[in-house]
């Protein structure tokens, strides 16, 4: 678990996704971020969930300044405590209970004020408590079903340092390549490709974080080189890897 903050004006995020959950709290102002095919705004006071694999984007509305803090947590967190999957906290176009948004707030000053383990979960339960049962948004169906996608993700993971080809991916899903291509991105939003780029990203941020040398991390999830794997990093997070330890 852990805690991110951002204050924004002219910038904007390009579409992605995270392999974690982020519980985004809007602090000021406004954001919109486009999901499945759709733009929405999440304004201060709402809460946008973002599970795994969730693509998606962010920019300022109409040149205004926004600000947000993001809970970033394990999935295996959530799936140890509540045996739940991606499916239960969907990403929400929807304002929740202002209660759900103060708890989350609160907890968020109990990560970034009193870092304590034991505080710190204790707040986070009564944060996630009122988020799972509360919140009822339906989604049109994907083409892909969620369990493809899963399992695409989990192939692509085993398979970062080699790499993944287009004809191994349409496969497993009993499909074309073009219509596997078209399919996957009217589901996720992004290119197979892009995907699979974002995921060697996300994975090699753990690693980094983790102690693994820059040298190793590059060679692990696929780059050619240090120096291509350096760019990338920072053309993705806008950051360099030895500033992400």
């Amino acid at each position: 678990m852990r805690i991110i903050e951002g204050h924004f004006h002219h910038e904007s995020f390009k579409r992605h996704y995270h392999l974690d959950y982020h519980i985004g709290l809007i602090t000021a102002g406004a954001q919109r971020y486009y999901y499945r095919g759709a733009s929405h705004v999440a304004r201060r006071g709402e809460l946008v969930i973002m599970p795994p694999g969730e693509v998606h984007d962010g920019t300022a509305v109409d040149q205004h300044a926004y600000s947000y803090r993001v809970i970033a947590l394990s999935p295996q967190w959530l799936t140890e405590h509540y045996h739940i999957g991606n499916d239960t906290m969907p990403f929400t176009t929807k304002p929740l209970a202002r209660a759900c948004w103060q708890r989350v707030y609160q907890l968020s000053e109990q990560l970034i004020h009193h870092p304590d383990s034991l505080a710190c979960e204790s707040a986070l339960v009564a944060a996630i408590e009122p988020l799972l049962y509360t919140h009822n948004a339906q989604h049109p169906q994907a083409p892909l079903t969620q369990t493809q996608l899963k399992q695409l993700r989990e192939y692509m993971h085993a398979h970062l340092e080699e790499g993944v080809e287009l004809s191994q991916l349409a496969q497993l899903t009993h499909r074309s390549v073009p219509q596997f291509c078209r399919q996957f991105k009217r589901s996720t939003g992004m290119s197979p490709y892009a995907y699979f780029l974002c995921l060697r990203l996300e994975s090699s941020l753990l690693a980094i974080r983790a102690g693994t040398p820059l040298s190793t991390v590059a060679h692990q999830h696929g780059f050619h080189d240090q120096a291509h794997f350096v760019r990338a990093f920072y053309n993705h997070f806008a950051l360099l890897p030895s500033q992400a330890r």
